[in-house]
């Protein structure tokens, strides 16, 4: 952006020094948006920037900056208040409503699915793994995930599993955390570093889309019967992302910046770099509560 503008003088052959550039942008207010990341930052950069973009373009007086985080990070951040809006999932969203009153302003449309039905836990084994006919038969097999903060990675089979019966802190004793980022999971399981994986709902999909593996490696296991995502789930399926604001934002601020997301359409460069249909007013999160509950 520096660059485009300082080229513009050029044109019109007027010089300003790159330092009387810089403090022309530093008088616009900054806002901060954080962004909770469960995978590789690179990959998060690449989907949020654009969206970045786009309200530096509808809001020139102010200047728009992504902040990727992960769970210690973005946790930080909104208690500090150090970032200004967050997109988190409904977990992480309500547990910043109880301890640092953040008030939820949008959800967002995943690609070909309804918001209130969106996200899910995958159960994903090695083709040679057999197939089962309940969780008590993973037992003795090496389980892993990236962390037990992990919304669609963990905690979503975690309150099915506790539904049945079963602990998996305590039941699964070749359970591992192995951190980020996601597709590493699936790499240990092509190596045979592990028998199953746990990750959100279309995580397997998209990663034999980008060709990194062969759908024949890999097997769902306890497929979930469901219509609205055209993915493989193990679970029931929940909300999406959620955009919230700190409560030191203007109310009125944060009323334009929603207006602003909301007109995004499905083939606006942000909704195709996202990965989203664009976003929508705040849903039902009755399910999300139910969850923490349960956990």
């Amino acid at each position: 952006m520096v660059y485009r503008l300082f080229r513009g003088l050029l044109l019109i052959g007027i010089l300003i020094s790159p330092m009387a550039i810089a403090d022309m942008y530093q008088q616009r207010p900054a806002i901060r948006i954080g962004v909770l990341s469960f995978d590789d930052i690179n990959k998060d950069i690449y989907r949020w920037q654009p969206t970045i973009d786009y309200l530096n373009q509808r809001f020139p007086q102010y200047q728009f900056t992504l902040v990727i985080g992960d769970i210690k990070s973005i946790d930080q951040l909104v208690s500090s208040e150090t970032i200004d809006f967050a997109i988190t999932n409904g977990v992480k969203f309500l547990m910043y409503q109880n301890q640092h009153e953040v008030v939820r302003m949008l959800n967002l449309k995943r690609l070909h699915a309804d918001p209130q039905f969106a996200i899910g836990s995958t159960v994903i084994a090695r083709s040679d793994i057999p197939d089962i006919t309940n969780w008590n038969e993973i037992r003795d097999k090496n389980i892993i995930a990236t962390t037990p903060q992990a919304f669609g990675g963990f905690q979503i089979i975690k309150r099915e599993w506790l539904k049945s019966g079963i602990d998996p802190i305590r039941d699964f004793p070749y359970l591992r955390f192995v951190g980020l980022p996601q597709e590493s999971l699936l790499s240990q399981l092509a190596n045979r570093e592990a028998d199953i994986a746990i990750l959100p709902t279309c995580v397997l999909e998209q990663a034999i889309k980008s060709g990194h593996f062969s759908p024949g490696q890999f097997k769902v296991l306890d497929i979930y019967p469901q219509t609205t995502l055209p993915c493989q789930s193990s679970t029931p399926l929940y909300p999406y992302w959620t955009l919230s604001r700190m409560k030191h934002v203007h109310e009125q601020l944060a009323s334009e910046i929603a207006q602003a997301l909301l007109s995004i359409k499905s083939d606006d460069v942000p909704a195709v770099q996202g990965n989203y249909q664009g976003w929508t007013v705040p849903i039902n999160d009755s399910s999300i509560i139910g969850l923490i509950t349960d956990l």
